[in-house]
């Protein structure tokens, strides 16, 4: 017997300006003290635009304008005990800042946010150096329009 998969919905930030970007230093144990664009899971009746303006806001202390989607990533893995998913998506999304305060202070969600050059970031300890070949502004976007979000099935 087939059985669906577990999947997981995650959204990353891409905030730049004035070719600086915004990274935060994580604070969860498997990878405190590591680089990374702002960002987290989708939670459950969220639309990505919502998830990226709020992970913006907890893990950066930023107010965002999402602007479009830079990539859509599809990941599959074997469950194990501590993570029973078996896939997830990961949404790159671009933003402006449209408010808000840098993060100085660490709570739960991350140690501080900064920003830096891409010749910066290339010498930091990065949680996944995935996202540095997004960090051009030239790539092209995927209008937010192109993702529906449609809320609960009746």
């Amino acid at each position: 017997m087939r059985h669906a998969p577990r999947t997981l919905h995650v959204v990353i930030v891409r905030i730049e300006q004035d070719g600086r970007y915004v990274l935060v230093e994580e604070a969860k144990e498997q990878c405190k003290n590591l680089w990374s664009l702002p960002g987290g899971l989708v939670e459950e009746h969220e639309s990505l635009a919502e998830a990226a303006r709020r992970e913006a806001m907890e893990e950066a202390g930023l107010v965002i304008k999402p602007r479009g989607i830079l990539a859509i990533q599809h990941h599959r893995r074997t469950p194990t005990k501590d993570r029973p998913y078996t896939q997830w998506y990961r949404y790159l999304l671009a933003a402006d800042i449209a408010g808000g305060q840098l993060k100085t202070m660490p709570d739960a969600e991350s140690l501080r946010a900064a920003f830096f050059t891409k010749d910066e970031i290339a010498k930091l300890a990065l949680r996944d150096p995935y996202f540095t070949a997004f960090l051009d502004e030239a790539a092209p976007l995927l209008p937010l329009s192109s993702y529906e979000y449609r809320g609960t099935p009746p």
